[in-house]
């Protein structure tokens, strides 16, 4: 099954397309030559984030008057701010008229980019998640099997 993530844009800057089957699986960030050992080689793993925001009327009215392809042009310069990468990003139908996956970091560099964009006006909502691989999610699951042994809730 082809997903969002197998986008061409993701064959650029060192990250291969994914193929999906229903979860995110992990990135193949680039490769870094490992100073511990020499001739070996790690592989850089920054967080998955996705960013949805809502447009002010305002913000919209400003845009019909200077299309532009704002979203992977501003995306790309904020991503790039705190030293992440834009994943990909789109316009869309619903509560929210944009959104972003990028590879970021940490929490404080994706709360940047929150704070910065939502600082500007333009945006009237907007929503930051983590995302996490398959791998990540079962090891989530395992750990929590004696969170849940342990946690009785208020009575």
């Amino acid at each position: 099954m082809a997903s969002f993530l197998e986008h061409p844009c993701l064959g650029r800057d060192g990250y291969q397309p994914i193929a999906l089957s229903g979860t995110l699986s992990e990135p193949v960030a680039p490769v870094a030559a490992d100073p511990a050992q020499p001739g070996q080689q790690r592989r850089l793993k920054m967080p998955l984030y996705m960013y949805q925001a809502a447009y002010t009327p305002e913000s919209w009215a400003a845009q019909i008057k200077n299309p532009q392809n704002r979203v992977e042009t501003v995306g790309q310069q904020v991503c790039e701010a705190v030293g992440g990468k834009l994943i990909g990003g789109w316009l869309c139908f619903g509560e929210y008229d944009l959104v972003i996956i990028a590879d970021i970091p940490d929490n404080e560099s994706m709360a940047a980019i929150a704070l910065g964009v939502g600082a500007g006006g333009a945006i009237k909502a907007s929503k930051t998640t983590v995302l996490m691989s398959g791998a990540e999610g079962v090891a989530a699951l395992e750990k929590a099997g004696p969170v849940a042994g342990t946690y009785s809730p208020a009575r």
